[in-house]
């Protein structure tokens, strides 16, 4: 399968989380053309530990819950997040896997429908928190 122009050209949407110690949700972006993603990086300063008692479940999903991608600290989970590092978020059910041997990792893509409103929910549990963390989403319009 070949390449597209606008896949070729991707947009990065950086998402700023800040220091967070709870429960939130941010408004992450609003797609107002038919898009894919194709990553979803986390970054965190001080990087975060894997456990399954001081944990944070990220979850990137619209305003109908519809989940896109998410990245679990648990040790059972992703794990950690190394200090200034990308951890790269799961897309539980990609439109899209190109596992070419001419690219770094698979890359699994999801497509966002126009209109869409994305927002992270972060769920905290235990005393864990994130460190001027700053997520990076990439994609582009189809």
């Amino acid at each position: 399968m070949s390449m597209t122009l606008n896949e070729r050209n991707t947009n990065i949407m950086p998402v700023f989380i800040g220091t967070q110690a709870s429960t939130i949700t941010l408004p992450v972006g609003y797609f107002r053309k038919h898009s894919r993603i194709k990553f979803v990086d986390l970054l965190d300063q001080a990087g975060i530990s894997a456990s399954n008692s001081n944990y944070l479940l990220f979850s990137l999903q619209d305003s109908s819950s519809n989940v896109y991608a998410t990245y679990d600290t648990r040790a059972a989970g992703q794990g950690a997040v190394t200090a200034n590092s990308a951890a790269q978020f799961a897309i539980p059910s990609p439109d899209l896997t190109n596992d070419s041997p001419y690219t770094p990792v698979a890359e699994e893509e999801i497509d966002v429908p126009a209109g869409t409103q994305l927002n992270l929910v972060i769920t905290a549990n235990g005393t864990v928190t994130t460190t001027k963390a700053l997520l990076q989403l990439e994609y582009y319009p189809l």
